[in-house]
């Protein structure tokens, strides 16, 4: 067995004494031990680079992210979202403070007519329980916008009588069943704010004297519109 393992030696290691052969292995294990600590010191550093571009180059504000996404931050692109159902960029939005705004009309004291829409449309044709999701956690909307009893005086016309049954339907189409949308549309409007506001214009309301309206039709849509009122505020918003 030893002439057999003598006869398998290279010719270098048999030119070689033990001290030699312990010398080589030294010198060996040191260069592994070497190119070991360059790997090691490589790995290090691109660690910390790999650390340095998830710190400075991951988009921080909402601004930045919708950025990547290749969306500016303005309320028509915001509303393009809801529309869409871009639930991702509708929750970017939420979170950096855009809002559904109502703009006030100074003739009504109520919304103007093109941001009164937007809810209408968001709760009928562009609901959806994600971006609802996303509205009601950020606060993403102005109370204001919720519909109240409309403001009546002697010389409205059709278009202000019948606005009294339509801003009640919105409930009533709305709040019906305990789906997504009902949750919705209960968490956004039933508030201290809008009971309060609610229960001042049911009043108004009450108090308008119909018999100043001049056409008999008036008169008859102003009273349907005021008990369907109501009935909202009596159900929706405990208000009688």
């Amino acid at each position: 067995m030893e002439e057999q393992s003598a006869s398998q030696m290279s010719p270098a290691a048999e030119a070689m004494g033990p001290a030699e052969s312990a010398t080589a292995a030294r010198r060996d294990w040191n260069r592994i031990g070497a190119i070991a600590s360059s790997l090691s010191v490589v790995a290090t550093v691109l660690v910390a680079a790999i650390g340095w571009g998830l710190v400075y180059l991951t988009p921080k504000t909402p601004y930045e992210k919708l950025a990547t996404l290749g969306i500016n931050w303005t309320e028509d692109n915001f509303l393009a979202a809801l529309r869409s159902h871009n639930n991702q960029a509708v929750e970017i939005f939420a979170e950096g403070k855009m809002r559904l705004r109502c703009r006030m009309s100074s003739q009504t004291q109520d919304c103007d007519d093109t941001h009164a829409a937007i809810l209408r449309l968001y709760a009928s044709d562009w609901f959806d329980p994600e971006s609802a999701r996303a509205i009601l956690k950020y606060g993403a909307f102005d109370p204001m916008l919720c519909p109240v009893p409309p403001t009546m005086r002697p010389w409205d016309s059709w278009p202000e009588i019948s606005a009294i049954s339509y801003t009640a339907q919105f409930y009533t189409k709305n709040l019906q069943g305990d789906g997504a949308r009902s949750d919705f549309v209960k968490r956004l409007c039933d508030t201290e704010v809008n009971r309060a506001r609610v229960k001042e214009r049911l009043a108004a309301l009450s108090a308008f004297n119909q018999t100043s309206l001049w056409r008999p039709e008036y008169s008859q849509a102003f009273v349907q519109g005021k008990n369907e009122w109501r009935r909202v505020a009596a159900e929706t918003f405990g208000v009688k």
